[in-house]
C-alpha cells in the first residue's frame, strides 16, 4: 500500500498572537431561526462555494505519483454540487500548479461574502519544514527538495481568516498535526434542531483531516483511498437534510482507524477566526425535517384544571422546492406550503410532487395538541451527461467554452446542450463554432490551426472621378501578382452591398428596410415613467443596417424549417413563437448562403429601429394609444385610455408602421435579440456600434408582447430570454447582413 508521506502541520499557533481579531461582529449574514429555513430556497442561507484540488501526477520524477487523489476530488466535487448545492473549483494534475493554488485560494478569500459557507479540499504529497516546524503543500509544478517550489500553509491560513464567509471547512487527505487545531468542545446533552440552528448562526473555522502525524494511505477499497471513499460515502447518505461536519466524523472516525494506522482528526482550527460555530451540510434533496411543538393554548395546566384535553392535532407541510403538489393519506390538500387542521392524531403519509423532481415519500405522526411542521426535500431528475474531447494540432493551443463559467478540461462531463467553443493560438487562425452534446455520448472534436501566413503591405493609388454626380473611387493595390481591384463607392458601406432602400429575400418574401446610419440617446430619460435602473441615458452611433419589416412569420419559418412550433396558428402572416435560441441560430443557418447572411438585431439595433431616432415610449411619439399595437389594453401608459386586449397574436402589419416604415416594434410579440443580457452594460459600452457584453445565459429581449403592459413596449424597456426559453409571446425579427 502506497502511502501519501503528507506532514502538513499548519502550525498556525505560531501566527496567533501576532494577528489581531478579525472585524468579525454585525458581519454574520442573515440568521436561521427556525430548522424548516434548512433549504436552499428559504433565502436565509449563503451560498455555498468549494475549491477542491487533486493531484496524481507531478512533473518532478524525484516526487512520486499518486494513484487516487484525482478520483477523489472528482468525486467529491460531483456529490458536493449534485447533493448540496456548491458552485465548484477544480484544480486537477497540471492545473493544480503553485500559482493556481494560490490564485483560487485568494480568489475565494476576495469573492466570499459574510452569509456563505466555504469547503477546501486537498489531496495530493505533502512535507514536514523541520527547520520552522511548519508544512507545505506540493503542487503539481514543484521540485523534490526545494521548499521555494511548494506552496506555504500558512498562505492557506490567510486565506481562511481573510473570507468574510461564515463558515471555513478545510478537508484534506493528508497527516496535519493536532497543533493545527484549537481544544475540541463538548456535545450538549441532547442533540436536537436547535443544537444545528446555534452551529449554523456561529462563525466556524474547522479542520477534518485523514490523520495526525502518520503516513495517510492512497489507496483503499475500490478506486479511493481509505478516508475519501468512507468521506464520500457518509455524504451520499439520502437519509437527512442537514447535518454537521461532527457527523461526519464520529461515523468514519472509528472505520478508517480500525482499518488501518490513521486516527482522523476534526477540531476547531487556531487563529483563523471560529467563533464557535460548525461548518452544516444543507442537502439539496432527499429526507425530511420535522418540528413538532404544543399548539397555541395548550399545556399541562390545562388538564390539571379539569379542561378537556383537545383530540386534534395541526400539520403544515413545506417542501424544497417550493409549490410542489402535496398528497396527504393519498388526498391533494394542494401546492406547498399547506396547512391542515383538526386532524385526528396518527401515522399520515406524505408525498410532494413537482415536475422536473422524483416525487419524495415519507411519512409522519401527528399527536394531540400539536403542531408538527414537516419540510419535504425533493431530488432533481438526474440529467444525463454527455463528454466533450477536443484534440488540437498544434498541441498547446488555447481551448475555452464561452457560453458556460468552468474551464475546458479533456473529457470533461456537461449537460446536453450547445457549447460555443473556441480554439485559439497565436499566429494562427482562430477556430470559432457552436457543438452539440448529447446525453450519454462522447463527442470528439479534430481541430487543426492554421498558421497565419505574412502579408506584404499593398502599395495603395487612390483616384476619384466625378461621373454625373456620382463619385467613384478606384484602388490600384500593387502586390506582387499586380492585381488590380475597382471597388465602387456604393459597395464600401459596413453593411454590405447597398440594395436600395428596400430589398425581400427571393425564398421566403421577407422584406428588408435600409435604416440609415446615425447616432441617437438610448436608454430613457430619468422622467420617464415607468423606466428601470437598466436604462441609463447615453449616446449610441450606429452604422446603417439592413432591418426586417416585420416580425419573422409562421409562413416564413414553414418555408425554410418545415414545421411550425406556434401555439396560435390559423393565418400564416401570424408571427411565429414558441422558438428557443438554438431554433432561431438554426433558421438563420438554413436561410444565410455564400453572398448573404442574416443574423438578429442588436439592442442597440432595436431600439434605433423601434425609436425612430428619438427616446419616447413608443415609436408613434410619447405614448402607446389603442389601436397602436397589440397589447393588452387593459393596463395603457401614462394617461392613455384604455383599449383591446386580444389574449392572442395577430397577423404582422396589422398596426400602423413607425418613421422608419417598420411594424410591430412594440407589442405582439416579444423578439429576440442578438446581444447578451447585462443589466450594466449600458455604463461600461463604447459610443459607436455596441458589440454587447460577454456571453452568458441570458439574451436580450424588447418591444413588449400581446400580453404586455403597455409599459413593457416602450422603447428603452429591456428584459431577459433564458437561452434555452420557448414562450407563446417570444418571436424574432432578422437583420440582413452581406457576406465579407
Amino acid at each position: 500500500m502506497q502511502a501519501r508521506n503528507i506532514f502538513l502541520p499548519l502550525f498556525l499557533f505560531l501566527l496567533a498572537g501576532f494577528l489581531p481579531a478579525a472585524p468579525f461582529a454585525g458581519e454574520r449574514g442573515l440568521v436561521v431561526r427556525q430548522t424548516s429555513d434548512f433549504h436552499h430556497g428559504s433565502k436565509r442561507l449563503g451560498a455555498f462555494k468549494a475549491l477542491i484540488i487533486g493531484i496524481n501526477d507531478y512533473t518532478d520524477p524525484k516526487i512520486p505519483d499518486l494513484t487516487t487523489a484525482e478520483a477523489d476530488a472528482l468525486a467529491m466535487a460531483e456529490v458536493l454540487k449534485k447533493d448540496y448545492g456548491f458552485s465548484t473549483t477544480l484544480l486537477l494534475n497540471k492545473d493544480a500548479t503553485k500559482s493556481n493554488i494560490y490564485l483560487a485560494l485568494r480568489k475565494l478569500a476576495q469573492e466570499t461574502k459574510k452569509g456563505d459557507s466555504v469547503l477546501i479540499y486537498y489531496g495530493g504529497h505533502g512535507d514536514l519544514d523541520k527547520v520552522y516546524n511548519d508544512g507545505w503543500w506540493i503542487p503539481t509544478d514543484a521540485r523534490a527538495g526545494d521548499p521555494m517550489s511548494y506552496l506555504d500553509n500558512v498562505q492557506v491560513k490567510k486565506a481562511m481568516r481573510s473570507m468574510k464567509a461564515r463558515h471555513v471547512l478545510l478537508i484534506s487527505d493528508s497527516c496535519y498535526s493536532g497543533t493545527l487545531f484549537g481544544s475540541t468542545r463538548s456535545l450538549p446533552p441532547v442533540i436536537d434542531s436547535k443544537h444545528y440552528l446555534g452551529l449554523y448562526n456561529d462563525r466556524s473555522r474547522w479542520g477534518l483531516t485523514s490523520g495526525n502525524r502518520e503516513p495517510v494511505a492512497d489507496v483503499g477499497s475500490g478506486k479511493h483511498s481509505i478516508f475519501a471513499g468512507q468521506l464520500l460515502k457518509e455524504l451520499r447518505r439520502g437519509d437527512r437534510a442537514f447535518f454537521s461536519i461532527r457527523d461526519v466524523y464520529t461515523h468514519i472516525a472509528p472505520i478508517i482507524a480500525n482499518n488501518s494506522e490513521q486516527h482522523p482528526i476534526c477540531r476547531p482550527m487556531q487563529g483563523v477566526g471560529d467563533e464557535g460555530g460548525e461548518f452544516v451540510f444543507v442537502r439539496l434533496a432527499g429526507g425530511k425535517v420535522v418540528t413538532d411543538k404544543p399548539l397555541q393554548g395548550s399545556s399541562d395546566t390545562q388538564a390539571a384544571a379539569g379542561v378537556v384535553e383537545k383530540k386534534s392535532g395541526m400539520l403544515t407541510v413545506r417542501t424544497s422546492p417550493p409549490k410542489a403538489v402535496v398528497y396527504v393519506n393519498g388526498a391533494n390538500e394542494g401546492v406547498s406550503p399547506v396547512r391542515i387542521q383538526n386532524l385526528t392524531p396518527g401515522i399520515f403519509t406524505l408525498v410532494a410532487k413537482k415536475k422536473g423532481y422524483l416525487d419524495q415519500k415519507e411519512k409522519t405522526r401527528v399527536r394531540a395538541d400539536r403542531s408538527t411542521d414537516v419540510l419535504l426535500v425533493l431530488d432533481e431528475v438526474a440529467i444525463a451527461m454527455g463528454r466533450l474531447y477536443v484534440h488540437v494540432t498544434p498541441s498547446d493551443a488555447q481551448i475555452r467554452l464561452l457560453n458556460i463559467e468552468p474551464r475546458y478540461a479533456e473529457g470533461m462531463e456537461l449537460e446536453p446542450g450547445r457549447y460555443h467553443l473556441e480554439v485559439s493560438r497565436g499566429n494562427h487562425h482562430s477556430v470559432d463554432r457552436w457543438v452539440e452534446l448529447q446525453a450519454d455520448k462522447d463527442l470528439t472534436i479534430e481541430i487543426v490551426l492554421l498558421e497565419k501566413k505574412k502579408e506584404v503591405a499593398p502599395k495603395e493609388i487612390i483616384r476619384e472621378v466625378i461621373r454625373e454626380k456620382v463619385v467613384i473611387k478606384e484602388v490600384i493595390v500593387e502586390v506582387p501578382t499586380e492585381i488590380i481591384v475597382e471597388v465602387p463607392i456604393a459597395d464600401m458601406r459596413l453593411s454590405g452591398s447597398f440594395l436600395g432602400p428596400r430589398w425581400t429575400e427571393p425564398t421566403t418574401g421577407m422584406e428588408f428596410i435600409w435604416i440609415e446610419d446615425g447616432c441617437f440617446m438610448m436608454g430613457s430619460p430619468a422622467e420617464e415613467a415607468g423606466r428601470d435602473r437598466d436604462e441609463q441615458h447615453h449616446k449610441v452611433c450606429l452604422d446603417g443596417f439592413y432591418l426586417g419589416k416585420y416580425e419573422v412569420t409562421q409562413g416564413q419559418w414553414q418555408e425554410v424549417m418545415g414545421n411550425n412550433p406556434a401555439k396560435f396558428q390559423g393565418d400564416e402572416r401570424l408571427p411565429v413563437e414558441q422558438i428557443s435560441w438554438d431554433g432561431v441560430e438554426a433558421f438563420l443557418g438554413k436561410l444565410s448562403n455564400e453572398e448573404l447572411r442574416f443574423r438578429l438585431h442588436g439592442d442597440a439595433e432595436n431600439e434605433y429601429g423601434a425609436g425612430c431616432v428619438r427616446v419616447s415610449p413608443g415609436g408613434y411619439g410619447d405614448t402607446l394609444p389603442p389601436g397602436q399595437a397589440n397589447y393588452n389594453g387593459n393596463r395603457p401608459y401614462g394617461s392613455d385610455p384604455k383599449g383591446e386586449y386580444l389574449r392572442k397574436t395577430t397577423p404582422v402589419g396589422s398596426y400602423p408602421s413607425n418613421g422608419w416604415g417598420v411594424h410591430d416594434m412594440h407589442g405582439n410579440v416579444w423578439e429576440l435579440l442578438q446581444d447578451w443580457y447585462g443589466g450594466d452594460y449600458y455604463e461600461l459600452s463604447p459610443e459607436k456600434n455596441p458589440p454587447g457584453p460577454p456571453p452568458s445565459m441570458k439574451r436580450v429581449k424588447r418591444g413588449g408582447g400581446w400580453y404586455s403592459s403597455a409599459k413593457g413596449c416602450r422603447s428603452a424597456n429591456r428584459d431577459w430570454s433564458e437561452l434555452f426559453e420557448t414562450d407563446d409571446n417570444l418571436g424574432f425579427r432578422v437583420v440582413l447582413e452581406a457576406a465579407e
